[in-house]
C-alpha cells in the first residue's frame, strides 16, 4: 500500500515567513546617568560661570578642613601674636629677650611683653637672650584675634644680680632704663626694678645705664 504524502499548505507557511521578528527592547538610560549627562552638557556650555563656580566649592571645601584652612588664610592673613616671657627663678619678666616667629622678630619690653606680626597657621616661637637657656615651640597664630598671650618661661644659666634705678634728684624710680652689662641688658620695670643674668664665674663688671633724656651713667 502506497502511503499519501499531503503537500505543505502554503499559505500556513506565507503566514509564518512573513511574520515579523519581535523588536529588542530599546536601552533606557537610567535616571542618574541621564542627570550626571545633563549636568556636564550643561558645565561644557557655561564654562564661564561653572570654573569660577567649581573654584569657589574647592576653596570652600579645603576651608572646610582646619589643616587647609590654615594653609589657606596664612597666604593673605596675618594676625598679631602677643608672647610674654618670665624668669623660671625669680618670675619677674625676662626683658630684651629676642622673639622670632615665623620669620619675623621682636624684642621683649621692660614688662617681658612682646608683639610680632606673623602670619596665620603653624609656626615656631623662639626666644633667645644671653645667659639662658633658648626655648623653642610649635604655636598656632589664630584666624581669629589671640585670646591670651603665649607665656613663655626662660631659665637662667648665671647669676640672678638685682638692680634698681632712680632719679638722683627727686629719688623716684626710673622705668624703661637699660642697664647693660657682660655682653647682655635688661630694662627696668615701673618700679625701676630689673635682674640681669651674668655669668656665674664674674665677682664683678662694667655697666652702663641709659635712657633717653637722660645722661648716660657708668657704674
Amino acid at each position: 500500500m502506497s502511503e499519501v504524502v499531503e503537500p505543505e499548505d502554503d499559505s500556513q507557511k506565507e503566514v509564518t515567513e512573513g511574520k515579523p521578528a519581535a523588536a529588542e527592547p530599546a536601552k533606557q538610560e537610567t535616571p542618574k546617568a541621564g542627570v550626571h549627562k545633563n549636568i556636564w552638557t550643561w558645565i561644557a556650555g557655561h564654562k564661564k560661570v561653572s570654573i569660577p563656580a567649581a573654584v569657589v566649592v574647592v576653596l570652600a571645601v579645603l576651608a572646610a578642613v582646619p589643616f587647609t584652612r590654615y594653609l589657606l588664610a596664612g597666604l593673605a592673613l596675618s594676625k598679631n601674636v602677643t608672647v610674654v616671657v618670665t624668669d623660671t627663678q625669680t618670675h619677674k619678666p625676662v626683658t630684651s629677650a629676642n622673639v622670632a616667629l615665623g620669620g619675623k622678630t621682636a624684642r621683649t619690653d621692660s614688662a617681658g611683653r612682646a608683639v610680632i606680626h606673623a602670619r596665620v597657621g603653624n609656626a615656631t616661637l623662639s626666644i633667645s637672650k644671653t645667659y639662658y637657656r633658648t626655648a623653642t615651640s610649635q604655636v598656632l597664630v589664630p584666624i581669629m584675634s589671640q585670646k591670651q598671650p603665649y607665656s613663655v618661661m626662660l631659665v637662667a644659666t648665671g647669676r640672678q644680680v638685682p638692680i634698681a634705678v632712680v632719679n638722683k634728684l627727686s629719688g623716684k624710680p626710673v622705668a624703661n632704663a637699660v642697664f647693660a652689662a657682660a655682653g647682655t641688658q635688661v630694662k627696668t620695670d615701673a618700679k625701676g626694678e630689673a635682674s640681669i643674668v651674668v655669668p656665674a664665674s664674674s665677682t664683678s663688671f662694667a655697666a652702663t645705664i641709659t635712657l633717653a633724656g637722660y645722661n648716660t651713667m657708668a657704674v
